[in-house]
């Protein structure tokens, strides 16, 4: 039961379909194929606007020198139309030159908008993919736990069990060891002394280890570094898990 609820809740939270007699490695191999792929595409989109970067850095270069020709062309158009004036010529004097420079300019600078253009078209939806990411992780994470769903389940299961049977034999060794049963008392008091602690005699030994017990019975010090211990395996297992779909649980 305590597998089907586990698993349930990762159905309701991942975009891929899962049934009882799913492989639940191929799920996850999948899910981490999926955020490779989708890492992949946020590097070629970040590697397609470091070129439209360099273009825009070009198409400024290319208008600068654009703009730097037409001023010379102007100004040796203008030196010659001095010249001219100068002889007495009053004919209007007139530049391929600079006519060429100037729509190269235009050109120039329709090439730079367009650049400057196609990184806005290209950054625009940065965040979609570095959210597609983190859905995908997302979902790597949600199929490894469903891969450590079952394994929980039987620990769990197996942790119920033992912790029943040591509640059982807590109780059972703390109802033999304490005083139980009628009292007695004679008219001499240390033979009604003497006789209690006849009685108790026989469990003495345990009843005073089970005092020493009772207080860590589910937490000495063995156990806890135990629990350390799996805790610390545990968490390297389901972070193996996020990078390879193959990886060892503690049990194979």
């Amino acid at each position: 039961m305590m597998s089907i609820m586990l698993r349930s809740s990762v159905e309701s939270t991942t975009p891929f379909q899962q049934t009882d007699d799913r492989d639940d490695r191929a799920l996850l191999r999948a899910a981490i194929e999926a955020e490779r792929e989708a890492r992949q595409v946020l590097v070629d989109r970040q590697n397609a606007m470091a070129r439209a970067r360099s273009l825009v850095t070009s198409a400024e270069g290319a208008l600068s020198e654009a703009g730097e020709a037409v001023a010379a062309s102007r100004t040796k158009h203008a030196a010659s139309l001095a010249e001219g004036l100068a002889r007495g010529s009053a004919e209007r004097s007139t530049s391929s030159a600079t006519r060429a420079a100037r729509l190269a300019e235009v050109d120039a600078v329709d090439e730079l908008e367009a650049a400057k253009d196609a990184l806005d078209r290209l950054q625009a939806d940065l965040p979609d993919l570095e959210e597609n990411i983190a859905r995908a992780a997302s979902d790597v994470a949600a199929a490894a736990n469903v891969v450590l769903a079952e394994y929980a389940a039987q620990a769990l299961a197996k942790h119920r069990t033992a912790r029943a049977a040591m509640r059982r034999a807590q109780i059972l060794l703390q109802a033999i060891c304490e005083p139980a049963g009628p009292s007695f008392t004679f008219t001499n008091g240390s033979e009604t002394l003497r006789r209690g602690e006849q009685r108790a005699a026989p469990l003495a030994s345990i009843a005073a280890e089970v005092r020493v017990m009772q207080p860590v019975i589910a937490t000495n010090s063995a156990q806890l570094a135990e629990i350390a211990a799996i805790e610390t395996g545990i968490r390297a297992v389901r972070q193996a898990l996020l990078h390879d779909a193959d990886a060892k649980l503690p049990n194979e």
